[in-house]
């Protein structure tokens, strides 16, 4: 099982992608649609993101369980970023 230590943060992606993406660690989101490990209809919290390589890297998550959600892929498109944002809504 995976723990939040497993992970690198990255504060670099605290700026500019993050408030594109408009998703902030701590803030609590409706997943609108799959994408990653999320599902549907799940509650999550978005915890970090880890800067794995370059452009790929890991949007990490957490729901009400406190079980770790993964959403990766290369990030360096718009493509990736907007459908990241579209598969969730702010509570």
């Amino acid at each position: 099982m995976k723990k939040i230590t497993d992970y690198c943060y990255s504060s670099s992606w605290q700026t500019e992608e993050l408030s594109k993406l408009k998703i902030t660690p701590g803030e609590k989101y409706l997943v609108l649609k799959d994408i990653g490990d999320l599902k549907k209809g799940e509650l999550v919290k978005f915890v970090l993101f880890d800067d794995v390589d370059n452009h790929y890297g890991i949007f990490v998550f957490t729901d009400s369980a406190d079980k770790i959600l993964e959403v990766s892929g290369d990030f360096s498109g718009p493509l990736s970023i907007d459908g990241l944002k579209a598969a969730l809504s702010k509570l």
